[in-house]
């Protein structure tokens, strides 16, 4: 389900990342745990993220929504550029030392003196794979959405007793 997570407070974490709709339904978007990103990436998947505490997939969704009350009416994993950000840092991560290297230095989360070799030969690494790993993570991610194994789960949801 996700790391660091207890069962009894999925329910509330899946509320929390869902947005209300104007016609009285939930739409919820989670990283999607059986993606082929997650696959692809294991451990090193770029949608691993502290303040992200849900991970389902369609069915652990489903089961998920059903425990907070909710029921889904509807599940897609459609493309987007933050699924296509995610392939590709992903298909990084494989390459170099530090997970999400790119996204944390534009964040400012992460510095040159941190770990000055490290974070050089990241860079340089980076830099050189980024375009070849956007030309293999775009239709990759693009070929998985259409699947139904993109990157995210975009639900929408109602009450169950709606």
């Amino acid at each position: 389900m996700s790391a660091d997570l207890a069962p009894e407070n999925a329910p509330a974490a899946l509320v929390t990342s869902a947005r209300e709709l104007t016609n009285g339904k939930l739409e919820l978007r989670v990283a999607n745990r059986d993606s082929v990103q997650a696959r692809l990436g294991d451990r090193h998947w770029a949608a691993l993220e502290p303040e992200r505490r849900l991970y389902p997939t369609p069915e652990s969704l489903r089961r998920l929504a059903a425990s907070a009350g909710l029921r889904i009416e509807d599940v897609s994993t459609p493309p987007s550029a933050r699924t296509q950000a995610w392939m590709w840092q992903t298909i990084l991560n494989a390459l170099t030392f530090h997970e999400n290297f790119v996204r944390d230095v534009r964040a400012a989360r992460l510095r040159p003196r941190d770990r000055p070799l490290r974070f050089t030969i990241d860079a340089i690494v980076s830099a050189i794979a980024a375009i070849p790993a956007a030309l293999v993570s775009t239709p990759l991610e693009l070929v998985a959405a259409l699947a139904g194994r993109g990157g995210e789960l975009v639900a929408i949801a109602s009450r169950a007793s709606a």
